[in-house]
């Protein structure tokens, strides 16, 4: 049991490279810090691309009040089924919408795990049931729909020279797909893994017709070939894939995940830390994703999913896509062979910059 004595929100105003998250300007950290009547602290963050209010601030402040300050920490599990249930069933996010609460519930979430693990005095990973181990990366970020071949394997030679296991283009849905999917696949030369990734920008003919070139380049998978909200479209490309299909960076928890893996309508599931509201939702999807034979590549922040790498062996990629890294003065990530290992530390081992803390804090 832990008695959590004192518990703290801050909001981080992150600025960010034109390429870098849709081309917002910014990002917004929300950042948990809990406290128990031992001394020991857990932190925990959530992310928001281009936010511009204090929303997920305001919850978080409230749910620290109602159901973390003062009281006992069983575990994080029976934690975030309570604060879900309160926003889920309750007037407050039918005028919002659900997302500054899960937001806020995220922070926590991952602040408890912290904490939890650290009064065990183990990774966060056993603290969920794991064992440490060690899992290949691929490179994104860098690649933009629609640029030259020259200019993709120019990345390319940089992720290879870094030593990752794959490499994730960017596509447009067009016929131009194909001579950037076919530049790359000679230039590998079967080296390294290749894989692509739409950002929803597909239709079913589209992206039929891009499987062709997908198949042809021996691609590993297309990541998010239709909007998440598209199920008939899902379900029709699941029948007739070439390419193996991956998503989930947009589905909001377990709920919206089950239907593409009970149907199998893709044969990789990403599940996004913040969209999905904690490593909790992320550790149940994961698991439902094992009992349907489903893969778990989770999306970008290798250096936390690392930790649920531990208790899911289901987990066959991480994925590097350069985004609030530079925030932490320490944060696993990919090492010269190509893979990335868990911190020896309690808890999650990741450590935030006071510098950064100084320079980007804003409430």
């Amino acid at each position: 049991m832990i008695n959590v004595a004192d518990g703290r929100a801050e909001l981080w105003r992150y600025p960010l490279k034109p390429s870098v998250a849709g081309g917002s300007a910014s990002m917004d950290l929300l950042v948990v810090t809990l406290t128990s009547d031992a001394g020991q602290t857990g932190m925990g963050f959530t992310f928001v691309a281009g936010g511009r209010d204090d929303l997920p601030l305001l919850a978080a402040r409230g749910q620290l009040e109602r159901f973390v300050v003062g009281q006992v920490l069983e575990h994080p599990i029976p934690l975030w089924r309570r604060i879900v249930t309160s926003f889920t069933r309750g007037v407050a996010a039918y005028r919002t919408g659900t997302g500054p609460y899960i937001a806020a519930l995220t922070a926590i979430d991952v602040a408890a795990w912290d904490l939890y693990a650290k009064t065990l005095d183990v990774p966060l990973g056993v603290a969920m049931g794991g064992t440490p181990r060690r899992v290949k990366m691929y490179g994104s970020g860098g690649f933009s729909p629609g640029q030259s071949p020259e200019s993709a394997i120019a990345r390319v030679d940089e992720v290879i020279a870094r030593g990752f296991h794959g490499v994730k283009v960017r596509t447009a849905c067009t016929p131009h797909d194909e001579k950037i999917l076919t530049a790359v696949a000679e230039h590998i030369d079967g080296k390294i893994s290749l894989m692509m990734d739409c950002n929803q920008r597909g239709t079913v003919s589209t992206v039929t017709r891009l499987m062709g070139y997908a198949a042809a380049a021996g691609a590993l998978f297309i990541e998010e070939p239709l909007p998440a909200t598209q199920h008939a479209g899902f379900e029709a490309l699941s029948r007739i894939a070439t390419v193996p299909i991956a998503t989930g960076e947009n589905l909001n928890g377990a709920a919206e995940a089950a239907p593409y893996l009970i149907n199998r309508w893709c044969s990789i599931i990403q599940p996004d830390l913040a969209i999905m509201g904690g490593l909790t939702e992320c550790l149940r999807v994961s698991q439902m994703a094992e009992h349907c034979s489903v893969e778990v590549a989770p999306h970008f922040l290798p250096g936390l999913f690392i930790q649920l790498a531990m208790a899911v062996p289901g987990v066959t990629w991480l994925e590097e896509y350069p985004t609030i890294e530079p925030l932490f003065s320490f944060i696993p990530g990919v090492e010269p062979d190509g893979f990335v290992s868990p911190p020896d530390a309690a808890g999650h081992g990741l450590v935030l910059s006071e510098d950064a803390r100084r320079d980007f804090l804003i409430a």
